[in-house]
C-alpha cells in the first residue's frame, strides 16, 4: 500500500507548502487573545464573526449554523473547611456538577485513592482503586481530575459530593459522560453529584486536616444549565468530485484558551486559505469546521453536526482530521499522535514532510471531537505536537489534555498569548496542509484497512484469552484472515487500475468501495451502536466483545457468566456481520480480476 501513499499531486502539494504563512494564523491568535469564548457568550459570537470575516476576505463563502446546544456553564463556587480552623479554600466547579444553591452541601470528608495519572490516556480512564463502601452520603477527597468515569463511579457508590486534588493548579473541566446533547434515554445519566476541583496546595491542606481527625466541609456551586444557540462555522473548498476531507476543531474555550484551542482555530483558517489557493488542483473538496460547545457541552457542536449531516458524511466524507492544541511553546515532539490503524502511513508521512520529524502513534481516545466513529469515518490526529517528556519533567509539568502539555496553562486563566509559539505553530500547520492536500489530490485513498482488521483480530484474541477460551471466536478470526487476504488482492487490483489510467467512473467506484470499507470496519472497532454516541469513557477495541474481559471476576457467579456469554454471542454476530459485509464490498473487484 506504500504506492497509494505516494499517489498525490506533487505540484499541488508543493504549491500548498509554498503558500503557508504564519501571518493570518497569528492575526487570529492576537484577535482571540482577550476573548473569553465560552459557549453561548458574546465573545464566542465575536470569534465566529471574525472567522467568517477572514474566510470571506479570501473569497471563501462560509456557512454559519446556529444549533441549540445543552450547556453547563460554571458561574461560581465555594469550599469552606468547617470547625475551629474554618477557612475558605480555592476551588473550581466543573461543568455539569450539580447546582447546590445558596444552602450548599455540608458533609463529612473521606479520602479514597485513585489510579495515578501517568500519561494523557490515563486522564480518560482513571478510576478509584479502593473500597467505596464507606462513601455513602459523604464528600469524597481524591487525587486526579474530575473526569466522568471516576465521577460516575463515586456517584454510583452514593457519594454526595467529590473534591478532586489536581496535580498543580485547579483546572476547569466537565464531568458528564454524555456525548453531546443528551437523548431522552440519556436523561438519567446527567450527573447528580456536587463536584469541585482544587489545586494541590489546597488538597494537601485538606489531607493534613483529615490526619488530625474527622473533618467537615461545605460546598456551594452555581452553574447555568440550559439551552443556547451557538454559531458553528463551516467553509467548503470544492474539488472535482463531491467527496471531501473534513478537518475540524473547537473554537470555544475555557478563559482565553489560546493554547486550547485558538492555535487550532488559527491552523484551520490557514488550511482553508491554502486549500483555496490550490482549489483548481483538488480532486476532492476540503471542508473546514469550527465547533462550539466542546468545553461546556461535551463536544456538543461536532455532535450536532454529525447527527444533522450524518448521511452526507456517510456518503461523501473520505476522512476526518481533528485539530486541537497545535503549535504551543516548547512542543516539539510527536510521540503521542492519535491515528486509526488504517491511516497510520499517511499520518506519519504528513509529519515527516511537514515537520521533518518522526512520530509515535496511539489509538484515538474516546475524547476530543471524535464525534464521527459511529458513522464510520476513518480519522487521525487530535492533539499533535507536545513537550518532550524530559523537558516536561524538568519544568514540573504533569499530564494534561491540551496546550501541547503546558499544564500550567491548560484549562486555566493562564492559557494566554504566551502559550502560543509562532515557529511551532507554522511547523504544525505544514503538517495539516500536507495531510489535507495529499488526501484531497491523491488518485487512490492511502488507507490500508488490513491494519484495521488486524487490530480487530488482535483484540478478539485478547478477549478470548481473558475468558479462558470458553467462547469460540475462531469463525470470526477466520473471516478476518479471509478479509485481510482479499484486501491484499483488492489493493493489487486497484494499483493496476490506477496505473492503467482508468476513467472517472472506475476511479469513483474504487473510492466508493474504500468509503464503504470504512463504514463497516470503523463502527465495530470504535462504537457500540451506529449513529448513536458512546459515552465519553474508555471505548476499547471491538467494544462488543470487550465484555469477555469480565470473565475472571465472575468466578462463582454462574448466572453472570451465562449472561456474559449471551451478550458476547450477540457482539460476535455484529462484528462478524461487519467483516462479511466488507468482504462483500470487495467481491466484484476480485471477481473481475479473476
Amino acid at each position: 500500500m506504500q504506492w497509494a501513499v505516494e499517489l498525490y499531486d506533487r505540484d499541488a502539494v508543493a504549491a500548498a507548502r509554498q503558500a503557508v504563512s504564519i501571518q493570518e494564523p497569528w492575526r487570529l491568535i492576537e484577535r482571540f487573545a482577550g476573548l473569553v469564548r465560552e459557549s453561548g457568550s458574546e465573545d464566542e459570537r465575536v470569534a465566529a464573526e471574525y472567522i467568517v470575516e477572514r474566510l470571506e476576505s479570501f473569497g471563501i463563502a462560509a456557512q454559519v449554523y446556529e444549533p441549540a446546544l445543552y450547556l453547563s456553564v460554571p458561574r461560581s463556587c465555594s469550599l469552606t473547611l468547617l470547625g475551629d480552623d474554618q477557612a475558605a479554600l480555592e476551588c473550581k466547579v466543573p461543568a455539569f456538577s450539580r447546582v447546590t444553591g445558596e444552602e450548599g452541601l455540608e458533609g463529612e470528608l473521606v479520602q479514597v485513592s485513585a489510579a495515578r495519572i501517568r500519561d494523557t490516556a490515563a486522564l480518560f480512564t482513571a478510576r478509584v482503586d479502593s473500597d467505596l463502601s464507606h462513601v455513602g452520603g459523604k464528600i469524597v477527597l481524591a487525587h486526579g481530575y474530575a473526569m466522568p468515569g471516576i465521577v460516575g463511579q463515586l456517584e454510583r457508590a452514593g457519594a454526595a459530593g467529590a473534591i478532586f486534588i489536581n496535580p498543580g493548579h485547579a483546572h476547569e473541566g466537565i464531568v458528564t459522560s454524555i456525548w453531546g446533547t443528551p437523548g431522552l434515554d440519556d436523561r438519567e445519566r446527567i450527573p447528580d453529584i456536587v463536584v469541585l476541583n482544587v489545586p494541590r496546595a489546597v488538597g494537601e491542606q485538606l489531607e493534613q486536616r483529615l490526619r488530625q481527625g474527622p473533618c467537615r466541609v461545605r460546598l456551594t456551586t452555581d452553574l447555568f444549565h440550559g439551552w443556547a444557540c451557538c454559531p458553528l462555522v463551516v467553509a467548503d473548498i470544492p474539488g472535482e468530485q463531491p467527496e471531501f476531507v473534513l478537518i475540524h476543531g473547537h473554537y470555544d474555550s475555557w478563559h482565553e484558551g489560546i493554547g486550547d484551542n485558538a492555535v487550532g482555530d488559527a491552523a484551520l483558517l490557514e488550511v482553508a486559505r491554502v486549500a483555496w489557493q490550490v482549489r483548481d488542483r483538488l480532486r476532492r473538496g476540503v471542508r473546514v469546521a469550527w465547533w462550539p460547545g466542546h468545553s461546556t457541552a461535551r463536544y456538543g457542536g461536532s455532535t450536532w453536526y454529525a447527527d444533522t449531516f450524518a448521511m452526507e458524511l456517510r456518503d461523501r466524507c473520505v476522512a476526518q482530521i481533528d485539530v486541537d492544541s497545535p503549535g504551543c511553546r516548547w512542543a516539539t515532539n510527536y510521540d503521542e499522535v492519535m491515528w486509526m490503524a488504517e491511516t497510520e502511513a499517511l499520518a506519519r508521512e504528513a509529519i515527516r514532510a511537514g515537520a521533518a520529524a518522526e512520530a509515535a502513534g496511539m489509538r484515538p481516545l474516546r475524547a476530543g471531537d471524535y464525534s464521527f466513529n459511529q458513522i464510520g469515518l476513518s480519522g487521525f490526529f487530535m492533539l499533535l505536537s507536545n513537550i518532550p517528556k524530559q523537558l516536561a519533567e524538568q519544568q514540573g509539568f504533569y499530564p494534561v489534555g491540551g496546550c501541547g502539555g503546558n499544564s500550567d496553562a491548560w484549562h486555566t486563566e493562564g492559557d494566554t498569548l504566551e502559550v502560543a509559539d509562532r515557529d511551532n505553530l507554522e511547523r504544525d500547520i505544514h503538517v495539516y496542509v500536507e495531510a489535507v492536500t495529499r488526501l484531497a489530490t491523491c488518485e487512490f485513498l492511502p488507507f490500508d484497512y488490513r491494519a484495521a482488521v488486524r487490530e480487530i483480530a488482535a483484540a478478539v484474541r485478547e478477549y478470548a484469552e481473558a475468558a479462558a477460551h470458553v467462547f469460540d471466536v475462531e469463525p470470526l478470526l477466520h473471516e478476518c484472515e479471509e478479509l485481510i487476504g482479499e484486501l491484499g488482492a483488492f489493493y493489487g487490483r486497484a494499483e493496476q487500475v490506477v496505473s492503467d489510467g482508468a476513467g472517472a467512473d472506475v476511479r469513483a467506484a474504487l473510492e466508493r468501495t474504500q468509503l464503504m470499507l470504512a463504514r463497516e470496519l470503523v463502527p465495530v472497532n470504535y462504537a457500540r451502536r451506529r449513529y448513536y454516541h458512546d459515552p465519553a469513557l474508555e471505548t476499547p477495541p471491538v467494544p462488543d466483545l470487550a465484555v469477555l474481559r469480565q470473565w475472571p471476576r465472575l468466578e462463582g457467579d454462574d448466572d453472570g457468566r451465562r449472561f456474559l456469554l449471551a451478550q458476547a454471542l450477540r457482539g460476535r454476530n455484529r462484528v462478524t456481520d461487519a467483516i462479511k459485509r466488507a468482504r462483500e464490498r470487495l467481491a466484484p473487484w476480485l471477481a473481475e480480476a479473476s
